[in-house]
This record gives C-alpha cells, sequence and structure tokens, in this order.
C-alpha cells in the first residue's frame, strides 16, 4: 500500500516539475505574464500535464514569483484594492451615506498607473500602462472626474485608447 502511495506521490512531483519547466520556458523573455497568456498555461496544465486547476494555478504562481515576473491577474487584484478604499474622510462619509467613491481624479489615475508600473517593474511603457489601468478603471464602474483646469473636461481620461 505505501509502495503505491509513494509511486503515485512520486509521479505527482514528476509532472509538477515538468509543468514548472514548461511555465519557465513559456515566461522567460517576460516580465509580466498577462491574462490571456495565464489562461493558455493553465489550459495547458490541465490538458498535458493532467493538473487540476487549482493545482496549476498555485506552481504557476509559484514559478512566476520565483522567477521576478508578474502576473496581470495579481496586478489587477492590487489595483482594484488600491482604488476601492476610500482616500479621505470626506470619500468615507460619502461611501457611508451610500454616495459618491464612484469617480476617479486625474491624480488617482496617475497614482495607480505609477502603482501599476511598480508591480510589474516597469515591463510596459507607460503608455500602454494607462490603457491597462483605464480598462481596469472601467471595469470597476468608476467615471473620470472633471479637470477643472481645463474648465470641467474629461478630455484626460477620453484621450487614453484602450489595449489592443
Amino acid at each position: 500500500m505505501e509502495d503505491t502511495y509513494s509511486r503515485e506521490r512520486y509521479a505527482r512531483r514528476v509532472v509538477a516539475k515538468r509543468y514548472a519547466d514548461y511555465v519557465r520556458l513559456h515566461v522567460r523573455p517576460q516580465r509580466i505574464v498577462f491574462l490571456e497568456h495565464e489562461r493558455e498555461l493553465l489550459k495547458a496544465g490541465l490538458t498535458e500535464f493532467g493538473l487540476s486547476l487549482k493545482e496549476a494555478g498555485a506552481l504557476l504562481h509559484e514559478t512566476t514569483i520565483a522567477d521576478g515576473v508578474s502576473l496581470e491577474s495579481d496586478v489587477e487584484k492590487h489595483l482594484h484594492s488600491l482604488l476601492s478604499e476610500p482616500r479621505s474622510a470626506r470619500e468615507v462619509r460619502l461611501a457611508a451615506r451610500g454616495r459618491g467613491g464612484a469617480s476617479i481624479s486625474r491624480a488617482r489615475f496617475e497614482q495607480a498607473v505609477d502603482f501599476y508600473q511598480a508591480l510589474t517593474r516597469g515591463a510596459l511603457p507607460r503608455e500602454e500602462t494607462r490603457k491597462r489601468v483605464k480598462v481596469v478603471v472601467l471595469r470597476m464602474g468608476l467615471q473620470p472626474q472633471r479637470d477643472w483646469t481645463r474648465f470641467g473636461t474629461r478630455k484626460w481620461f477620453n484621450r487614453i485608447d484602450p489595449p489592443d
């Protein structure tokens, strides 16, 4: 009984090591793994290596952390928590009343761009980072605040093209 268990455990360990090498091979030249590529790697873990989704995700996460590569899903999760927390006492009061909190100022947007670049270690150019942060902001349902130095327009946000 123990012999069968140890053989199965050894086989799982070998499969996990092969999958980690597969991930390293596909991620090596990059410093960030985008959602589409992450999905492909997880799919390969399920179909080619026979891992469960939880195992493949854990191995992907461990491997990328060990190699110093950022996962876009992790970056977006941290960015979402940064943007969803109130920054001032006024925002806390408005959120408690059920109002406000659904907008983002230009300064806060630029802070989010800096935060994204810090988490990805500058893997993307600033313009591409701004596009990706815009997608996250829109997905969260945040509206850009008016820029009162430019007659109350939202051009600063509308000028950012969506990512390719």
